[in-house]
């Protein structure tokens, strides 16, 4: 096995079985600190993926399975996680065109049988990530309205590609997004965009421009 690129961060890329790191690096331009934090994600976000699709199925709600197998599969061929990806995808399908219970326990259990070895060797090999330093919040009025639908514009484009950089983008920019979201809305705005729910987080930003009438001073 060759050995694992260098990196600027103190975590080394894992070598992991079903894992293409090379792939999941070109995804997010070859940037490895976003990669390797994609890497964390995955493992604390989709670990119960196939208990909590389970759940839904199991309360009736098809939609939810469905969006919760789509996202696995999404976030999955962001990494470069080919085998949960395709598996993902089709129960995914099969979910979606109402298979029978037996059909659908059986696809869970694939998903399971490719899930949960990734996710257990990728907690093994990625250090915990340090906590990054809080921001501090901009003060009112010093953000350039200008500069806000500058940086909305660019998220927007992230999103509607479903590029995954797009949370790095967001977290760069904090500064000049916030002042387009009310207080409450900006917490829920940041998980969609944590959480690869990019339709959602596209929308909710697009209906938050039209709201916004800055005071241009």
């Amino acid at each position: 096995t060759s050995q694992s690129p260098s990196s600027d961060d103190s975590t080394p890329l894992p070598i992991v079985a079903g894992l293409d790191t090379q792939n999941g690096l070109l995804r997010v331009g070859g940037n490895i600190a976003l990669y390797l934090r994609l890497l964390r994600q995955f493992v604390e976000q989709q670990a119960q993926s196939v208990e909590q699709i389970g759940q839904a199925l199991s309360s009736g709600d098809g939609p939810l399975a469905e969006r919760l197998a789509h996202t696995l599969k999404g976030v999955a061929g962001n990494i470069g996680a080919a085998s949960v990806q395709s598996v993902a995808g089709v129960l995914e399908k099969l979910i979606r065109n109402r298979a029978g219970a037996h059909e659908l326990a059986e696809a869970r259990h694939q998903v399971a049988a490719h899930l949960e070895p990734l996710v257990g060797a990728l907690r093994s090999a990625l250090q915990p990530a340090p906590a990054p330093a809080s921001a501090p919040e901009p003060a009112a009025g010093s953000v350039n309205p200008a500069e806000s639908r500058k940086a909305a514009g660019g998220l927007l484009a992230l999103l509607s590609e479903s590029d995954p950089s797009a949370s790095d983008f967001l977290a760069s920019h904090r500064a000049a997004l916030r002042p387009l979201f009310a207080e409450e809305t900006w917490p829920a705005f940041e998980r969609l965009v944590a959480d690869y729910s990019f339709d959602e987080a596209q929308t909710r930003l697009e209906e938050a421009l039209q709201r916004w009438d800055p005071v241009v001073r």
